[in-house]
């Protein structure tokens, strides 16, 4: 530089910092343009979500703070204010950080190589969209599928994605099985898995099992009302492997062997039975243990068992009262003077001649002979002090109730676990009471969302849907169905007729190739008699599971929705070697690059929740619907509706093009690729950025 220049550069007037250090930074998160309402809408899972204020500035979210805007539900009970934690605290973070995808990305090296181009939406619509178009007519629908994941959020989200393959005809994947919340032991002995109340009730318990579960690390908006309850006279009793943060708050903690809970639960039911400390009123009205099994078949004696085309749902007990053997009342648990046997064994002259029965009651004491808490303890790792300490707890209490917890379920025979869980609440009568029950998937929709995804064109196919209906639900209502027992028998239809879900575990075992590590279950459990691909192959020949496409119809496309399956599921190599190789476009629909978006062909920007109007599902834990308005946007990220929207108009117009319409999918119903964006949209009532709307109708 030369000396005049030095001179004029010193010369010149400074230019005041726009701050002097990092207090005036840090001071600027505290003044905003604007504040938006919104939520995580799929986050903590189980405790659902919360109400936050998002801070709008310049276009970007700087923080966001919990709205303790909830009402009180009793004057007596604690209120659900606030609602937040730190997971939720930090998304405004996660919005910006590295791992965020703003904008199309399409893969030019080997899947999994890492490299990307970026590229208009139009291009990789346009891709994806003539990809469909050919498969469909030249394979069938039934090989394109949607990997449906955790995120999948029964809002507009999901409306959009239900509604595409239900009028597709595509296969969508249910993952609630595959990561574990089946709750299959609450299915097995409830017919159900949805039950549990709200959170509130827990303030009128006696006795909170905190079993297998963590509620001060994953029900943290929730946990308040189990300590507050403490005030209340209430004992928490935390029963898990660690002494974990709820344990440290609880009046007492029991350890166990990881996997091993059903041993305890059994060695508690023994005490129970052997002392006569269970509730036989609750029994012989609400349970099955009256009931009478044949000695020679270890089945429920039933009506066919004295009738030739006797119902096989007419079971007996026998009536102390009458002293005969008589059938069980079907619509009424009320016993009408009845009092059934707990124990005894019975002759009945059935049309194969005289057979012995016996209370399921009496079959239950004598197999329960073998847990003896000190038997127990060898199993379960629980001192045997223990055991009896939490049957007297849960004998002495006037209303027991227990966490939820997914855990179990993740277990193999953790159904078993479950059953021995919800025996012991049986045994107790400690269900149907005000702060009392056994508890499992804590699961609400909005009515409107499965007649959103599953009428073409509005009121005349619902109608057409009604009345397919009627009939069997009619049948059913006379054979003394409820209503909820009606639903899922209809739900299960909707399995086999491939409506809109198909179970995420049997297709990746027959279309992921996860039958060659789970196929080999039987070298090591001597308890299977065959090996885990012949009653799959079973169950699949005789029509008990289903399976979408069929085993030997290879998968073609993958589109990935809130789900990330090469960080999810076990043995996911697996998925690269078998399935991968298979697909001719992959996917994936996220806010952010993941392990599945890494081995993917498109990596499709998705907006993120402060991004979008919409809401989710609800859960009974926390009796409120969270819905969020859009706070800012970022990129070329858009919601699943607009997305979904745009490749059933490419769809369309390239079929249009090509002159294909129509196609028949695998359960013979025609489809048409022309009129696929019509139907879509309900012939134009919802357009490209509809996502609110189509929100608000779910719950009108």
């Amino acid at each position: 530089m030369s000396a005049e220049g030095a001179a004029a550069h010193t010369s010149a007037p400074a230019v005041p910092a726009p701050y002097g250090d990092w207090r005036d930074v840090y001071r600027q998160k505290w003044t905003w343009d604007r504040i938006a309402k919104s939520s995580h809408f799929t986050n903590c899972w189980y405790q659902s979500h919360c109400a936050w204020n998002v801070y709008v500035k310049d276009g970007l979210v700087w923080r966001e703070e919990q709205v303790a805007g909830y009402p009180q539900t009793r004057p007596e009970v604690p209120d659900f204010n606030p609602r937040g934690c730190q997971k939720g605290a930090c998304y405004s973070e996660r919005m910006y950080d590295p791992a965020r995808v703003t904008y199309p990305l399409k893969r030019v090296g080997p899947r999994g190589s890492g490299k990307w181009r970026r590229v208009r939406w139009d291009e990789a619509l346009d891709d994806l969209a003539g990809e469909f178009v050919r498969v469909v007519t030249e394979e069938g629908p039934d090989r394109v599928f949607w990997d449906n994941g955790p995120l999948f959020t029964f809002g507009a989200m999901a409306a959009a994605q239900a509604r595409f393959s239900y009028l597709a005809g595509t296969v969508s994947l249910d993952m609630n099985t595959e990561i574990g919340d089946g709750h299959r032991g609450a299915g097995e002995t409830f017919g159900k898995i949805v039950f549990e109340r709200s959170a509130d009730d827990y303030f009128y318990s006696d006795l909170i099992l905190i079993w297998g579960a963590n509620p001060m690390a994953t029900q943290i908006p929730n946990a308040h009302f189990m300590y507050e309850a403490r005030y209340n006279g209430t004992q928490v009793v935390t029963i898990a492997p660690d002494y974990s943060p709820s344990s440290i708050h609880s009046d007492l903690w029991i350890p166990v062997k990881p996997g091993c809970d059903a041993a305890l639960a059994l060695a508690v039911a023994r005490i129970l039975i052997d002392e006569g400390r269970f509730d036989r009123g609750f029994i012989v009205e609400q349970t099955d243990l009256p009931l009478l099994v044949r000695e020679d078949t270890g089945r429920l004696l039933r009506k066919s068992d004295f009738e030739d085309g006797g119902d096989d749902e007419i079971f007996y007990w026998f009536d102390r009262r009458k002293g005969t053997v008589a059938e069980v009342p079907r619509t009424d648990l009320r016993l009408g003077g009845a009092d059934p046997a707990l124990e005894g064994s019975y002759e009945v002259e059935t049309r194969a001649g005289k057979v012995t029965v016996r209370p399921v009651f009496e079959r239950l004491r004598e197999r329960l002979k073998q847990y003896t808490p000190e038997r127990a303890s060898k199993i379960c790792g629980t001192p045997p002090r223990l055991i009896r300490e939490l049957a007297d707890r849960m004998a002495s209490a006037k209303a027991a109730t227990n966490v939820t917890t997914s855990n179990f379920s993740k277990y193999y025979h953790g159904n078993l676990i479950e059953r021995s869980q919800a025996l012991l609440f049986a045994l107790c009568g400690h269900i149907g009471k005000k702060g009392g029950g056994f508890v499992a998937f804590p699961f609400l929709t909005n009515d409107g969302f499965d007649e959103f995804a599953i009428s073409r064109t509005g009121l005349l196919d619902t109608a057409k849907l009604w009345a397919n209906i009627l009939p069997k639900r009619t049948l059913l209502g006379w054979k003394g169905y409820t209503d909820e027992m009606t639903t899922y028998e209809l739900s299960r239809d909707s399995y086999r007729d491939g409506l809109i879900f198909t179970c995420g575990v049997l297709f990746w075992a027959v279309h992921g190739g996860l039958l060659e590590y789970s196929g080999r279950t039987h070298e090591w459990d001597p308890y299977l008699k065959r090996s885990l691909k012949e009653y799959l192959d079973e169950s699949l020949e005789k029509g008990w599971q289903y399976v979408r496409p069929a085993p030997g119809k290879d998968p073609r496309m993958m589109f990935t929705l809130g789900s990330n399956i090469l960080r999810r599921i076990r043995a996911y190599p697996l998925l690269l070697k078998h399935l991968w190789p298979k697909l001719t476009r992959i996917a994936v629909l996220d806010w952010r690059m993941t392990s599945t978006g890494m081995f993917a062909d498109y990596v499709l920007p998705i907006s993120a929740w402060y991004e979008r109007n919409d809401h989710k599902w609800g859960t009974p834990l926390m009796p409120f619907l969270h819905g969020g308005t859009k706070a800012t946007r970022t990129g070329e990220a858009m919601h699943e509706w607009t997305l979904i929207h745009e490749l059933t108009r490419k769809i369309s117009e390239i079929a249009r093009a090509r002159g294909v319409d129509e196609y028949t999918d695998d359960m013979g119903r025609t489809h048409s690729l022309q009129n696929l964006h019509r139907e879509f949209t309900y012939d134009g009532k919802f357009g490209r950025d509809a996502e609110g709307e189509v929100a608000a109708d779910l719950i009108a």
